[in-house]
């Protein structure tokens, strides 16, 4: 390609002609940014949910819930099976930008189904074949 060619995509080349060592660099820029979390876990795998947590940078603590049913749900979860600790009042969807709130269980009820007493509840709404990212910090 001359250089007359170049000057016609605004002197740089387009993207079916770059060169291949450009998605080697973008995966080392990748695997720089994952390097940062720790502890990546797989903590439940239950019917047709599975959840994964990590520790982030600075405090922070990440889960993922998967609803692997082609039917939506919405689920209650102990904010301690999800890897966020027991005390933890909000959590941000990572990909939407929302808060979700957290709320402490005092008694055993149906809206918190199978959260202790004493423990943290976070209700999350799961498309089908949805995952939900969620992060907290301390």
């Amino acid at each position: 390609m001359g250089d007359g060619a170049l000057a016609a995509y605004g002197g740089r080349r387009p993207a079916f002609e770059r060169p291949r060592h450009d998605r080697a660099s973008h995966q080392r820029r990748r695997a720089r940014r994952l390097a940062v979390f720790s502890g990546n876990r797989e903590l439940l795998r239950e019917r047709d949910l599975v959840v994964w947590a990590a520790d982030g940078p600075a405090g922070s603590r990440w889960a993922a819930v998967f609803n692997l049913s082609s039917d939506a749900r919405r689920e209650p979860f102990d904010t301690r099976s999800l890897g966020l600790g027991s005390s933890v009042v909000d959590v941000v969807d990572v990909w939407s930008g929302s808060t979700l709130s957290a709320s402490a269980v005092h008694e055993q009820s149906d809206a918190a189904r199978g959260v202790a007493p004493g423990s943290t509840v976070l209700h999350l709404g799961l498309p089908p074949h949805g995952c939900v990212l969620l992060r907290s910090v301390d």
